[in-house]
Protein backbone atom coordinates (compact mmCIF):
# COMPACT_ATOMS: atom_id res chain seq x y z
CA UNK A 1 0.00 0.00 0.00
CA UNK A 2 1.69 3.05 -1.46
CA UNK A 3 -1.12 5.58 -0.51
CA UNK A 4 -2.57 4.51 3.40
CA UNK A 5 -3.52 7.87 4.05
CA UNK A 6 -6.12 7.57 1.60
CA UNK A 7 -7.37 5.52 4.38
CA UNK A 8 -6.74 7.57 7.52
CA UNK A 9 -7.89 10.15 6.41
CA UNK A 10 -10.50 9.75 3.37
CA UNK A 11 -11.70 12.48 1.09
CA UNK A 12 -15.30 10.49 1.70
CA UNK A 13 -17.40 7.38 2.66
CA UNK A 14 -19.69 5.38 1.02
CA UNK A 15 -22.42 4.57 3.79
CA UNK A 16 -25.92 2.83 2.88
CA UNK A 17 -25.72 3.78 -0.52
CA UNK A 18 -24.77 7.53 0.11
CA UNK A 19 -21.51 9.44 -0.37
CA UNK A 20 -20.50 11.19 2.30
CA UNK A 21 -18.29 13.71 1.30
CA UNK A 22 -15.06 15.09 3.70
CA UNK A 23 -17.34 17.94 5.07
CA UNK A 24 -20.03 15.64 6.33
CA UNK A 25 -18.13 12.86 7.09
CA UNK A 26 -16.22 15.32 9.99
CA UNK A 27 -19.60 16.59 10.68
CA UNK A 28 -20.93 12.51 11.06
CA UNK A 29 -18.35 11.85 13.51
CA UNK A 30 -18.73 15.08 15.98
CA UNK A 31 -22.09 14.46 16.18
CA UNK A 32 -20.79 10.89 17.32
CA UNK A 33 -18.71 12.38 19.82
CA UNK A 34 -21.31 14.60 21.44
CA UNK A 35 -23.30 11.87 23.78
CA UNK A 36 -26.26 12.58 24.43
CA UNK A 37 -28.76 10.24 26.59
CA UNK A 38 -32.26 11.87 25.41
CA UNK A 39 -30.55 11.19 21.95
CA UNK A 40 -29.43 7.62 22.43
CA UNK A 41 -32.73 6.82 24.01
CA UNK A 42 -34.72 8.28 20.97
CA UNK A 43 -32.58 6.62 18.44
CA UNK A 44 -32.70 3.04 20.84
CA UNK A 45 -36.51 3.53 20.69
CA UNK A 46 -36.75 4.14 17.07
CA UNK A 47 -34.87 0.75 16.48
CA UNK A 48 -37.25 -1.07 18.36
CA UNK A 49 -40.19 0.07 16.59
CA UNK A 50 -38.49 -0.46 13.32
CA UNK A 51 -37.98 -4.36 14.28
Amino acid sequence: MRRIGAIEFPAGVMIGGYWLDETELEAMKDSARDSSLVRTFLRALEMKVDE
